[in-house]
């Protein structure tokens, strides 16, 4: 199952899998061609031949080394030709293949003779020249020389009778890590078939014969290599055959395989059958057998470095051999083929960096007697270090089965601190409780205290929370950048008492360490126990120079696998500066100074003993900073002030953690507005004061009443608690809070005077804590939430009127107004297009607060609101206006909030809330079908759902709503509504398209939302949003015979008709008759002529092709697949002269009903205010680049009369159809220009075309752009145009600029006309300069010599009316066609309202 649905996979039920890292001939042939034979046969039964072909040049002194075209003509030879001369040609032959033979590899240059690199041998002439060559002299040219040879060889080999007579067999080869599937019937249990396996020869100087299995002793080995038998080597021969594997008698087992080579050598592989059973209904269970090949023993290097490496096998007379020689790479597997694992395997290794086994090569693999080593040492040649170097063995199941040998050292040490470090191997002192986790308690207690202290210089070797070092083990140099390696298993204490229990490395001990300072220093760190670096993964360390000062690292512990740990030093901090300007660290206490400049790298910072760590800073004109800590995560803000006046700036300091370089990254920022914290006092009377706790007299911060300020800590390293102080009071009765939790804190009272106080809160907000400080009353606070709802407005008055004091006065009135005369808003999806424009006009928001009792007053209004459809070619470009009947108004919408604040975080107080519509008048609502869909895909692209899900954490969830007076007056629509099934994605609605087709149809359904008055409404919020929808809809639905009058007969009438002849259609199989009904659907009626053209054309073609049908589709079926098509063809012509002539009725009726319904609309549109079908403005044009810039009217202008652009399609001289909008669906515009005599010239990103403007000389009207069509004249396309030329007309004064840009066209007619095009400007201006830069720009940036992309793009537009779509997961994708929808005048595509 995949996504919800069955998939069937038909495969072969075996597979063979090359495993190994070389190429792997594999081949299957009978059993017979197997039987008899000797594994020991050096020479394969499949002969080869070499074929050659020569390659000859002649050198001309004037254009260099040449052919001879002319080939065996003249006197020298053609291009290519025998050895001998005896048949030359200019063309490359190949020598035919003889039956039985297949070619063994491709065409290459023979470069085993005397020749240059690139196989030439060069000879004064051609009588002279001899092959092969036999000087060196041959590989070079001298100055005599006029010719040169070079050969060109190919292999072909003989092929079985018995493969290429049975297409069951496989002969292939397959690459590393691929596999190939086996015949199906060569696992018959009859089949009689073998596998054969051997190397590939492609690129080997060695050729190996088919390999066979070979016996082993005691298959039955397995991986516990203590039970193995000690059995006599006597026993087994080297190559002993054994039965060869048979594919219809497949088991589980391992065999290993041997290939004797033409040169002597024997290649060694292990194979491998498995099987797994599939899940089958049958009673027998089917097995999916897997042969897989691969070496019989691999070397794996889990050592930091690489090593060179040397494979011995000893043989049964007690000679070494050494079989293979070469690199493995660190962390890398090398494969063995040419040693035997039935004998005994030594190694000899030579690791980078001078590493050499301390003795002879060691015996790594014994499978006759299990004596082969777990370990072996190694000696640095310069630093006399030794090294154990385990050995880790993965035998497999069987004794065939593939081995692999791995070498490792428990540990590593990795420096990645950027200093030159120096380590040491220590005895530690052991606890005397014995117990590890005192120690980890101990440790947490003193990293808990603020600004700890570090010992003085004397005391470095004992550190606070470590344990002294007793002895040094070992010293170790850094080796940087290659890790150094460890292998303490052998370390014994003071005293002599081993310090491992077991040199197994699995058993750590809990004293032995690693100390650390900085090179050629003496004053070490104490040791880090490996045993307490494994439970914590993470410990700080110091390392010291000579002088005392340290730098702070921090030492963590990595798997780099099962068996080896890494030790990484790394810093504990890094600072960075991203401050834009140095800054100057220095420790407190101390006189040395460290510059952090803006473009450095991450920089360490050294400290000195026995000062506290604590940092300030200071920059150029600034004072030194309060001492601050790094040693925890947060975010801190230091105050830095100036050297001459009062200034000062503040530094944001962040200390984050969990960074790959390092522990912690100290980053110094300019000050920003975002903080962790957000201060509020929301006080009316009572300014307070601020600062984290334990800090200076300077660090205190005013907050008046009813302001915020950000909050940061001032250092990490002191207490994280926020003190307040009310104004004026004594410091010591300062409150101290833990501004970290959500939480609602005690009121605290305001000593002397009134009986009032502080509450304080704190919620979360995004990812800020926001602390709300407001004024609290004993006397006056209601005892629950609950108590506080009330029932009038009295009461709301009266209980907020206890919140504030008898005298307050409110003297911080704020008043923010703006108004705008108009305020357009453009929505552009991702196509890039513009899809609609919002516009308000006399726009006012005022917003005032402080106006006494804490009100707040909230005032939205608008004189007027439209909202446009901008989509080309559609017949409702207004969406949403008010419809204008009698006198306008100041206001067309008004709305007005009041609320006074409560003091609580879940009570919302709103004393009076009014919305105000239009009087006598309704709202229009016009929804053309296509725009729906547009914002649907504009909302999935955009993702939209995101912003509301911002996630917080405030207390009040649902708070209760408090409303005095609410007042909404009545708001009316009036929605018409279009539906265009050809634009709409297939699929997207199911079953209810054909509905919505047949009844979405609705012209002015007025719709009412009755008027509302309220008084006294106290609810939760949620309850208050729920009955407001549910009044909405019980007023819409309250309306039925409203809503039924506003339903399209007509409209409905004409889809519906149209839909069943689209189906009677479907039904005669013509696949050109549908075609051509659905490119006459596409095209719309405006009138009665329109009427009787489609749909009298629609009757007349379904009764021609249903009587024509009878004829036609018998001799079309006859001609495409005989007796069997005729009969078809008599079927379909039948069910056609029936089908057709019926869907030709329904059409007419289509077109009748769409006819009239178009010419009603007419008369309305008439009767009715012609300003409702106005846009604000027309469309904003985005070019081919997809780019958007300011709004450019002009260029709107010309996107328009691109858009409506129609080119006619003529009969004889007759103008017939005339197709509105012929380029807009596939072309960008770019730049037009107004020609003499009513032409324009328009550049688009694919053509240039030429316009003329419509000739009204019985209205007399001026041409309007966005109501009249022009025609086209003609048109070029990038590809079609060569170049362009400037040139005078015959009536341009003498010394005028040209009049006249003239393209020269690709054309294969001999015609003129066809040639040129002519583009005629006007005279006596650079109008002809403007004409020719436009078009070659465009035709540079979108022109053939542009990226293929840029070339093939095309302004796809979803709108379009669609044929096919096909509907992908999560959406839908529209697919336009070339020719869009006829559009009829009613429907215009830019009229624009101009009050």
């Amino acid at each position: 199952m995949k996504n919800g649905k069955k998939h069937a996979v038909f495969r072969g039920l075996a597979t063979v899998t090359n495993d190994s890292d070389i190429k792997l001939n594999i081949s299957t042939c009978h059993a017979s061609m197997i039987t008899g034979h000797d594994i020991s046969s050096r020479v394969s039964s499949n002969k080869q031949v070499i074929e050659e072909i020569f390659e000859n040049q002649q050198y001309h002194p004037v254009s260099g080394w040449g052919n001879n075209e002319y080939g065996s003509r003249f006197k020298d030879p053609g291009r290519w030709s025998t050895r001998d001369f005896s048949y030359s040609s200019k063309d490359f032959f190949e020598p035919p293949l003889p039956p039985g033979w297949k070619w063994a590899s491709t065409w290459t240059i023979d470069k085993s003779q005397f020749v240059d690199t690139n196989g030439w041998a060069y000879g004064p002439d051609y009588q002279s020249f001899k092959w092969p060559p036999n000087s060196p002299k041959s590989g070079t040219k001298s100055a005599r020389d006029a010719v040169r040879r070079r050969r060109w060889i190919r292999t072909r080999q003989q092929v079985d009778e018995g493969v290429t007579s049975n297409q069951n067999f496989l002969d292939t080869i397959v690459c590393p890590g691929c596999s190939t599937i086996l015949p199906w019937r060569s696992t018959f249990w009859d089949s009689n078939q073998c596998l054969r396996i051997r190397p590939s020869s492609d690129h080997s100087q060695t050729s190996y014969a088919w390999g066979r299995p070979v016996s082993i002793e005691k298959d039955s080995l397995s991986l516990d290599q203590s039970t193995l038998s000690r059995q006599s080597s006597t026993k087994h021969g080297n190559k002993t055959p054994i039965s060869p594997l048979r594919l219809d008698q497949l088991e589980k087992k391992d065999l290993l395989w041997c290939c004797p080579g033409s040169t002597g050598r024997l290649f060694w592989l292990s194979v491998g059958t498995d099987a797994s059973v599939l899940q089958t209904d049958l009673n027998a269970p089917v097995y999916d057998w897997k042969i897989s090949a691969t070496s019989p023993l691999r070397l794996e290097n889990r050592l930091p470095c690489s090593a060179e490496f040397k494979i011995w096998e000893r043989l049964r007379d007690g000679k070494d051999i050494e079989r293979q020689h070469g690199f493995v790479s660190s962390r890398g597997t090398v494969h063995i083929y040419s040693a035997d694992i039935r004998n005994q395997i030594y190694v000899m290794l030579f690791v980078q960096g001078g590493w050499v086994m301390e003795k002879d090569p060691v015996l790594i693999l014994d499978m006759a007697c299990g004596n082969h080593v777990s370990s072996f040492w190694m000696l640095h040649q310069q630093r006399k270090r030794r090294l154990r170097v385990s050995i880790e063995r993965d035998l497999g199941g069987t004794a065939a089965a593939p081995k692999t040998i791995r070498f490792f050292v428990p540990y590593w040490i990795n420096n990645t601190s950027f200093l030159s470090l120096a380590y040491r191997v220590v005895e530690i002192e052991p606890l005397e409780s014995g117990d590890v986790d005192s120690l980890l308690i101990s440790k947490a207690v003193k990293s808990a205290k603020s600004a700890s202290r570090y010992p003085s210089t004397s005391e470095v070797g004992r550190q606070v929370g470590m344990r002294r070092n007793i002895q040094v083990l070992e010293a170790i140099e850094d080796t940087s950048p290659t890790p150094s390696m460890l292998s303490p298993q052998d370390y014994f204490g003071r005293g002599g008492v081993m310090l491992f229990s077991s040199r197994n490395d699995m058993y750590l001990s809990p004293r032995v360490g690693i100390a650390v300072a900085i090179r050629n220093s003496e004053n070490f760190s104490p040791g880090v126990s490996l045993l307490e670096l494994e439970k914590k993964q993470r410990i700080d360390v110091r390392a010291f120079h000579s002088d005392g000062t340290y730098y702070k690292l921090s030492a963590v512990l990595h798997m780099t696998s099962d068996r080896t740990k890494v030790v990484h030093f790394q810093p504990q901090t890094m600072f960075i500066n991203r401050v834009g300007c140095s800054i100057c660290m220095r420790q407190y206490d101390t006189q040395s100074q460290e510059w952090l400049h803006p473009a450095e790298p991450p920089k360490h910072f050294g400290w000195q003993s026995g000062k506290d760590e604590l940092l300030m800073l200071r920059m150029d004109g600034y004072q030194w900073s309060a001492p601050f800590g790094v040693g925890s995560e947060g975010l801190m803000s230091i105050c830095l002030r100036s050297e001459l006046g009062s200034d000062q700036i503040n530094l944001s300091v962040e200390v984050r953690g969990g960074t790959k370089t390092s522990r912690y990254e100290v980053i110094f920022r300019p000050s920003s507005f975002s903080s962790p914290y957000r201060i509020e006092n929301r006080s009316f009377f009572l300014p307070i004061q601020f600062r984290q706790v334990n800090g200076s007299k300077d660090s205190w911060r005013s907050l008046l009443p009813n302001a915020a300020a950000a909050f940061s800590w001032e250092d990490l390293g002191r207490e994280r608690y926020l003190e307040l102080l009310i104004d004026g009071n004594d410091p010591m009765t300062s409150q101290k809070y833990d501004i970290d939790e959500i939480k609602d804190h005690h009121p605290v009272q305001v000593a002397g005077g009134r009986k009032t106080g502080l509450r304080v809160t704190i919620i979360r907000e995004e990812k800020v804590n926001v602390v709300k400080i407001s004024d609290w009353m004993p006397e006056n606070e209601a005892p629950t939430l609950l108590n506080r709802s009330v029932s009038s407005v009295q009461q709301i008055s009266e209980s907020v009127s206890q919140l504030q004091p008898s005298a307050f006065v409110s003297d911080s009135e704020f008043h923010l107004i703006l108004e705008v005369a108009e305020l357009g808003l453009s929505i552009v999806d991702h196509t890039p297009e513009e899809i609609l424009y919002l516009s308000l006009r006399n726009f006012l928001l005022s917003y005032s607060t402080g106006l006494g009792a804490g009100i707040s007053r909230l005032k939205i209004r608008m004189g007027g609101i439209q909202v446009d459809n901008q989509l080309p070619l559609t017949p409702m470009p207004v969406l949403f206006r008010p419809q204008r009947i009698g006198e306008e108004t100041d206001y067309m919408l008004k709305l007005t909030i009041t609320q006074q604040s409560s003091g609580s975080l879940d009570l919302c107080i709103y004393p009076y809330i009014g919305f105000q519509g239009p009087e006598n008048t309704a709202f229009l609502i016009n929804i053309h079908e296509p725009i729906i869909w547009r914002l649907h895909g504009l909302i999935q692209q955009a993702n939209i759902s995101r912003i509301f899900d911002s996630k917080t954490t405030s207390v009040s969830v649902d708070p209760i709503i408090q409303i005095g007076v609410l007042i909404i007056s009545e708001v009316r629509f009036k929605v018409t509504m279009a539906m265009s099934p050809t634009q709409r994605p297939v699929g997207v609605l199911g079953f209810w398209a054909s509905l919505m087709t047949a009844l979405g149809n609705t012209e002015n359904m007025p719709v009412r939302i009755n008027q509302r008055f309220q008084e006294n409404v106290c609810m939760r919020h949620s309850v208050l949003v729920g009955n407001a929808m549910s009044n909405i809809k019980k007023d819409i639905l309250s309306q039925p015979l409203q809503l039924l009058s506003g339903v399209d007969i007509l409209g409905n009438a004409s889809s519906a008709l149209g839909h069943m002849s689209k189906g009677v259609a479907a039904l005669s199989m013509d696949k050109k008759f549908i075609q051509s009904r659905q490119r006459q659907d596409n095209k719309g009626v405006e009138d009665f002529g329109d009427v009787i053209r489609e749909g009298g054309g629609a009757l007349a073609k379904g009764l021609f092709r249903g009587v024509t049908g009878i004829l036609t589709k018998p001799l079309e079926g006859a001609k495409a697949s005989g007796v069997e098509g005729f009969v078809q063809g008599v079927g379909k012509g039948l069910i056609g002269a029936a089908a057709q002539p019926v869907s030709g009725v329904l059409d007419l009726l289509s077109k009748t009903t769409e006819g009239a319904n178009a010419m009603r609309m007419k008369i309305a549109s008439a009767i009715a205010s012609e300003d409702q079908l106005l846009r604000r403005r027309l469309p904003r044009v985005i070019s081919g680049d997809n780019l958007l810039r300011p709004y450019d009217d002009y260029k709107a202008q010309g996107q328009v009369i691109l858009q409506l652009a129609e080119s006619g399609s003529f009969f004889v001289q007759v103008d017939l159809f005339k197709v509105r909008g012929k380029f807009a669906l596939t072309d960008a515009y770019e730049e037009h220009f107004a020609l003499p005599k009513g032409r324009i010239i328009l550049v688009t990103h694919r053509r240039v075309i030429l316009l003329q403007q419509p000739s009204n000389l019985i209205a007399q009207k001026k041409f309007n752009h966005a109501r009249d069509p022009c025609s086209v004249l003609w048109d070029v396309r990038w590809d079609d145009l060569v170049t362009m030329e400037l040139t005078h007309g015959k009536k341009d004064p003498p010394n005028a600029p040209p009049s006249r840009v003239i393209l020269y066209l690709h054309s294969k007619s001999l015609d003129t006309r066809d040639q040129i095009r002519i583009i005629k400007c006007n005279r006596d201006s650079n109008q002809s300069f403007e004409v020719y830069s436009a078009i070659e720009q465009a035709r540079s940036t979108y022109g053939p010599t542009q990226s293929m992309a840029l070339l093939k793009r095309k302004v796809t537009k979803p709108y379009s009316p669609t044929i096919d779509a096909v509907i992908p997961k999560g959406g839908y994708v529209l697919s336009p066609q070339q020719m869009p929808s006829s559009v009829s005048l009613s429907s215009t595509l830019g009229a624009v309202n101009s009050d």
